[in-house]
This record gives C-alpha cells, sequence and structure tokens, in this order.
C-alpha cells in the first residue's frame, strides 16, 4: 500500500463550505441585516394587519346593523363625539374595545410623530372578533379610535426587543407602528 501524503478534495471542500457559512454570519451580524430579525418584523407586521382588520370588520358591521348611527371612534369607545363625551346605552354596541384612558404616544422614530390612542381591550377583542393580541413583551396594544390605526407601544426604547432596537431606525414599516408613551 502506498502511503498518502496530503489533503485529499472532500476535506479541502467541506473546509471551504464551513468558512463561508462562518463569513455569511459574520456579515449578517455586521451588516444588522439578520434574517431572523427580518422575520420576527415581518410576522409583528403582519398580526398588527390581522387586529387592524379584524376591528374594522367589527366596526363594518356593527355601522351596518345600527345603520350608520354611530361613528367608529363612538363604536370603539362607547362615547358619544359630544361635548362633554356621553357614554352610549345601545345594546348593538355589545364590546367596548378601547377603554377611557386617552394617552399620547409617539409613533416611530422621527420627533414629533405622535397619536392619541387607547388601550386596547384583548378580552372584548376576543369576544368581538375572535382575534388574540399577539404577546410583545413589555408592548401594549394601543388603536387610534379617530383612524382605526393600531399602534404597539413600549413604556421607554430601551423596552424595545432587540430585534425592533436593532431595526426601528433603517425599517419603514415599524417606524408606522411601533412607538413610545
Amino acid at each position: 500500500m502506498k502511503n498518502k501524503k496530503g489533503i485529499s478534495l472532500i476535506v479541502l471542500v467541506i473546509t471551504i463550505i464551513v468558512i463561508i457559512i462562518l463569513a455569511a454570519a459574520v456579515i449578517l451580524t455586521l451588516n444588522k441585516n439578520n434574517p431572523m430579525n427580518n422575520s420576527k418584523i415581518a410576522t409583528l407586521s403582519q398580526n398588527k394587519d390581522s387586529v387592524e382588520s379584524g376591528i374594522n370588520l367589527y366596526l363594518a358591521q356593527v355601522i351596518a346593523n345600527t345603520q350608520g348611527k354611530y361613528s367608529a371612534s363612538e363604536i370603539l369607545t362607547k362615547k358619544t363625539s359630544a361635548e362633554p363625551p356621553v357614554a352610549i346605552d345601545d345594546a348593538a354596541l355589545e364590546y367596548t374595545l378601547c377603554p377611557d384612558a386617552v394617552e399620547n404616544v409617539k409613533i416611530g422614530s422621527s420627533p414629533g410623530t405622535a397619536a392619541k390612542a387607547h388601550k386596547i381591550n384583548a378580552v372584548a377583542l376576543k369576544s368581538a372578533t375572535d382575534i388574540v393580541l399577539p404577546a410583545v413583551p413589555s408592548g401594549t396594544w394601543y388603536i387610534d379610535p379617530a383612524t382605526s390605526k393600531v399602534y404597539l407601544i413600549f413604556e421607554t426604547t430601551a423596552k424595545y426587543p432587540a430585534y425592533i432596537t436593532d431595526s426601528i431606525a433603517s425599517n419603514t414599516t415599524l417606524q408606522q407602528f411601533v412607538g413610545v408613551k
């Protein structure tokens, strides 16, 4: 038998593949273009869209049932738009999706972008639409009754999950619905 010296072709190919995988991981980490973060952001955005769609379908149903007697804002809060707002006592408005508390929230990373929003009542939302609010650590879901836009709000930017912190400055989708109180 001959005594073989050197590296076989298979070992060389495997080594090159491992180096390519490690280089790709380092490049993705340095660029903050992490596919895992992107998938979490896409899921979060899709969840927000599902909640908005469910609420809009509920609003359309109630507006049809009440023959347009109430606006979307009045349906969501069960308060009239008159001054001072008066509670609506109507059997057609079975669920109050938004408690009375109104908070000014800052949306996105651009200064001056604020909305008045109500915290979404998760139990009422589930009862009215069969939609469960997605759980986001340290985040709370809010809605602007005037526009029916849904927002994910945190106490401070320090409470953002890492995938949001890494992406919010460059991701316009996140800037449209993620914010702070």
